[in-house]
């Protein structure tokens, strides 16, 4: 509406200027025919003729004044109808760029709250998951403490066991020592006692007769019976020997002193020492 007024406004001065042209126009047109008309003074034909061109000549100004203005009325209409639709074109692409630019920001923002909200679910989850991480490493090392003192205690039982066990082990063997020291004594004693033309026992004999065969100290022999190692050692003491087996078979390894169980310990000192 104020846009059409101003352009009313604006019509209407243009008007006012030209009608003012067109009269300052007939003015002068007038005053030219007057002053020539002022040569032919005797002239009353002259004249009227005169007059009458400039009445015809001012009616043509005015209905090509009529025309222009008609025209010009017409040309201002078109360009006003012009101007309103380019003005209401540019309106309605304004309003469009603003309703697309507010979408765009609408979508951005709702975008950027999306954005925020799946960061906030997955920093949650992060620390849910390291929440449980951390409780299970806790747990994890709880039950490794606890599996490493069942080691240690396990490992404390089985050397105590090991320990009562070599412990019985050498009671053991120190017994059959002492008891091996008391046989060979008892049998030293009754072969002093018996009278040389009185007959010995089959082991006395054999004693004797593999001191016979042996030089006097260690002999090592080995030799195989089926599946089974047999590694046999003659250990020669003056007119006395012993004899010492150690069987190696699949099931364990045995020692033997004169047909006598023994231990390793007393194979090994016995024999290597």
């Amino acid at each position: 509406k104020k846009l059409r007024a101003e352009l009313e406004r604006e019509e209407q001065g243009l008007a006012d200027a030209a009608g003012q042209r067109r009269a300052e126009s007939v003015e002068r047109k007038q005053q030219l025919q007057e002053g020539g008309a002022s040569l032919y003074a005797g002239d009353e034909a002259r004249r009227r003729q005169n007059a009458e061109e400039v009445d015809a000549y001012r009616d043509a100004l005015a209905r090509a004044e009529r025309a222009r203005v008609e025209r010009s009325g017409q040309v201002r209409e078109q360009n006003y109808d012009a101007k309103l639709r380019t003005q209401e074109q540019v309106a309605d692409r304004d309003r469009t760029w603003v309703d697309r630019h507010a979408d765009r920001t609408q979508a951005v923002a709702q975008r950027t709250e999306s954005i925020r909200a799946e960061e906030g679910a997955r920093a949650a989850a992060g620390l849910e998951r390291n929440e449980r991480n951390r409780q299970e490493l806790e747990a994890l090392s709880q039950r490794t403490l606890s599996a490493d003192e069942r080691g240690r205690q396990l490992v404390e039982e089985k050397r105590r066991a090991v320990e009562e066990e070599k412990r019985a082990q050498q009671a053991r063997e120190q017994r059959m020592v002492m008891m091996s020291a008391e046989q060979r004594g008892q049998a030293m004693e009754r072969i002093a006692a018996t009278p040389p033309d009185q007959p010995r026992s089959f082991n006395d004999f054999n004693r004797s007769k593999l001191a016979q065969d042996y030089p006097p100290g260690v002999t090592e022999e080995s030799y195989t019976e089926g599946n089974k190692v047999i590694i046999r050692r003659v250990v020669v003491q003056g007119n006395r020997a012993d004899e010492y087996s150690k069987v190696i078979a699949k099931w364990g390894t045995f020692y033997f002193k004169n047909g006598q169980s023994i231990t390793e310990a007393i194979w090994a000192r016995e024999t290597e020492g």
